[in-house]
């Protein structure tokens, strides 16, 4: 009885530990500003390109809202492969206020900056497409 009463207290802590860090505050925390994604990556916080991107497929995937996508005044570039039905910068979710601006060209994709179930006001600033 002892031996299972001290496998139930370590299997609810398990349980517990684990949901602290799966929803609990831990997850609501804001995440760190992103200096480097690769290819498709969803962003869920501000991103600053650091450098030149080419991708075959998606190129940076929006994850949430209010946040910013900046090349910097470097003016970085986000290339596609020329592939059918991708896109440099793709907004699906209708997350809203998000910003990209400083792109120094986003090509070679089906649409450079696609979001098609948008209703919130986004930004796009200084980008040449």
């Amino acid at each position: 009885m002892r031996g299972m009463r001290k496998f139930l207290i370590i299997f609810l802590q398990l349980v517990l530990i684990t949901q602290f860090f799966s929803i609990g505050w831990f997850y609501n925390l804001p995440k760190a500003k992103a200096d480097s994604a690769h290819c498709g990556e969803i962003l869920v916080a501000n991103f600053t390109l650091t450098e030149n991107m080419t991708c075959s497929g998606n190129g940076l995937v929006v994850g949430a809202s209010s946040i910013t996508i900046d090349a910097t005044a470097n003016h970085y570039t986000l290339t596609g492969d020329g592939g059918f039905d991708y896109y440099g910068i793709y907004n699906n979710s209708d997350y809203s206020s998000v910003t990209i601006k400083n792109f120094g060209s986003i090509s070679n994709f089906s649409k450079a900056i696609y979001a098609p179930n948008s209703t919130g006001l986004n930004t796009i600033e200084n980008n040449t497409i």
